[in-house]
This record gives C-alpha cells, structure tokens and sequence, in this order.
C-alpha cells in the first residue's frame, strides 16, 4: 500500500500544482471507502475488486484528476450496457468517452473506447504512471509499425472517398 499511498500522494501535489492552468475545481478527492462498503459491494455483485485498486478506494472512493485527465469511481453495482460482461467500469479517461475497467476473470486494467481495448495495464500503479504523464503534459510514445501505418493511411483514403475527396 505504501506505493499507491506514494502515488496518490503525487498525484494530488501535480493536481495542486496545476491549479492555475486547470482551476480550482478541475480536481477533487472525495473520502475514502471503508472495507465494510467494498466488501458489501463485492458481497450484491459476487465480484472481488483487484486488491491495488481496493487500496486507492481506500484512499479516495471517488476522484476528478484535472478536469477531463480523469476520473476514478466507486464501481456502480450496476454496469453500463455498452461494457462486455467481464468488465467493471472504475473511471473515465480523458474525456471523451474512454472508460477505465478492470477484468473481472483476470483482474487486469483496460481502458474501452467505442467497442475495443485501447490499453491494457497488469496492475492499477502502470495505469497511475501515465496519469501521471499526462498531468505533467508529457506526451505518450507512440510506436507505430509499418503495417500500421499503411492500415491506417488505407483507413483514410477511404474516409477521403466516401468523402469525395478524392476518386
């Protein structure tokens, strides 16, 4: 615990930080959930929370990280429609629709946008870092392959002609 305590810890003096350029109300940290509220929320839902993200709701149930960075939830008992079955929705990520889960079979973190996995993450801190990173406006690295890149540029040359932008 002493690690994610670590985290949040810097994550609240970034958020502090950045209140000239976010404002004052661009992030909140709500108080903590006790046991007793996470254990009766697994007990309705026959789920178990991944033990690193038990412990950041034990530090706050519920966050906003810089306005539209994040925002990191208390998991509802009931799931949006939109998530597949083996997904728990724990917070919502930039802004624009992407939402964080965890796997309820593997306890794994993903971020879930228009119907597919952006990211997957192995434990909640990996996740934590890029927050991080994007408090401090470091942009993420991006790697794209050769396939990739020919997928995507094919992707928009048929966006340019149904467009008709092109022939």
């Amino acid at each position: 615990m002493n690690t994610l305590k670590n985290e949040f810890d810097e994550i609240v003096k970034l958020c502090e930080e950045r209140v000239e350029e976010y404002g004052e109300r661009a992030s909140y940290f709500m108080e903590p959930a006790t046991e007793e509220e996470i254990l009766e929320w697994e007990r309705k839902t026959g789920i178990q929370i991944p033990e690193d993200y038990r412990q950041w709701l034990k530090l706050t149930a519920n966050c906003q990280i810089c306005s539209n960075i994040a925002s990191l939830v208390f998991p509802e008992l009931e799931q949006p429609d939109f998530l597949p079955d083996d997904y728990v929705l724990i917070g919502y990520v930039v802004g624009d629709g992407e939402v964080l889960c965890f796997s309820k079979s593997t306890g794994e973190y993903i971020t879930y946008f228009e119907g597919k996995v952006n990211r997957k993450y192995d434990d909640f801190i990996k996740f934590l870092y890029g927050i991080k990173k994007s408090i401090r406006g470091e942009a993420p690295k991006i790697k794209f392959t050769e396939e990739k890149i020919k997928a995507m540029m094919a992707e928009l040359e048929e966006m340019r002609k149904s467009k008709g932008e092109i022939r």
